[in-house]
């Protein structure tokens, strides 16, 4: 079973980035430049980075980590963006496809990782770890790259309103700022919250 589970993971971690750059090049010359909006830096993107990562690495507590980042993380990120499917559609109906398939497939890795998964921390601390320094990368880029066009990765561009369904209610009582911090800390609440769960089905053996 692992053998299988490992053979799909690699399939995925080939995937991701593949039909990434498809889907940039398509969009490049869809728009006649590059739009910085659809830089792939977004939790929905970290698989292509940390897929990867996560099959190169020995088994260890970084692995652990990032494994459990992908299967929490990955999973919140890949159930919520079908709250409000806005986000999935394109002029071009390839990339609409490309979209719903893509966050599927997240949901897929997600669940195969969970099969895999020992849950030897009792919290998420690692894996959060790691969605920090990506809120803080993504910081860095919405920060540097504004002035060259829309850029909201991770959603937390201080240049951009928040318009997460929810989210952007609350941003009308609390500003635009506080929101940021508002929506880092739900993501990590609502994150360990699926660990706990998800450790409490493999211990009944679920």
């Amino acid at each position: 079973m692992k053998r299988k589970i490992n053979a799909i993971l690699i399939m995925l971690a080939i995937f991701f980035p593949v039909s990434e750059i498809w889907k940039q090049v398509v969009l490049y010359r869809f728009n006649g430049y590059y739009d910085f909006w659809y830089f792939p830096f977004q939790l929905c993107s970290m698989p292509i980075y940390l897929l990867p990562a996560y099959l190169l690495l020995k088994d260890g507590k970084l692995k652990e980590d990032v494994g459990n980042f992908l299967m929490c993380y990955g999973l919140l990120g890949g159930i919520a963006v079908f709250l409000d499917t806005s986000g999935l559609h394109y002029q071009i109906s390839a990339l609409t496809v490309h979209s719903y398939l893509w966050h599927v497939l997240m949901i897929t890795m997600s669940l195969l990782l969970y099969r895999l998964n020992k849950f030897k921390g009792r919290h998420l601390y690692g894996a959060t770890a790691i969605y920090i320094i990506c809120c803080m990368i993504a910081t860095i880029l919405n920060c540097t790259l504004y002035k060259y066009g829309s850029i909201n990765m991770f959603y937390i561009s201080p240049h951009q309103k928040m318009y997460q369904i929810v989210f952007k209610d609350i941003a009308k009582l609390t500003g635009e700022t506080a929101i940021i911090f508002i929506y880092i800390i739900s993501t990590i609440l609502a994150a360990e919250a699926i660990y706990q769960l998800l450790k409490r089905l493999k211990s009944e053996g679920k």
